[in-house]
């Protein structure tokens, strides 16, 4: 009986472990900066949509502000005139293995896409996408 009480315990820790660390299946919705803007994390992205005032390049200096102050190391990060996309690592690796930020111009502003890999976290995306709307004075 011991046993498997232990085993069953074992499955359920292992299960909770699943599905605690599964992307975001439902949207959620919250507010960011002072304007305010709304911001919709799904799967393990935060989707936002930034007013046309503030282009792509604006959001790719931003992010990698932040992303840097935080002690981040960039990787990678890309531009063209109407596209950004930022990469970076996170100073301790068993946090996640890195964040992607990109920027594209749509016909409403620019789209910002925020994407930590692997399984997200919507607390640290969210908490990122305030740290580049105040820099951008938003």
């Amino acid at each position: 009986m011991g046993a498997r009480r232990g085993t069953i315990s074992a499955v359920v820790g292992g299960l909770v472990l699943l599905t605690g660390c599964s992307p975001t299946r439902t949207p959620s919705y919250g507010w960011h900066g002072r304007e305010p803007i709304l911001a919709i994390y799904q799967g393990k992205t935060l989707h936002s949509e930034f007013p046309e005032a503030i282009p792509p390049a604006s959001v790719r200096a931003a992010a990698e502000r932040v992303l840097a102050s935080r002690g981040y190391t960039i990787t990678s990060s890309e531009a063209t005139e109407d596209r950004t996309r930022v990469v970076a690592r996170p100073p301790d690796s068993r946090l996640f293995h890195r964040v992607i930020v990109g920027s594209s111009l749509s016909r409403g502003g620019t789209r910002v896409a925020l994407t930590i890999e692997p399984g997200g976290n919507e607390t640290t995306a969210r908490d990122m996408l305030e740290s580049v709307l105040t820099l951008l004075g938003r």
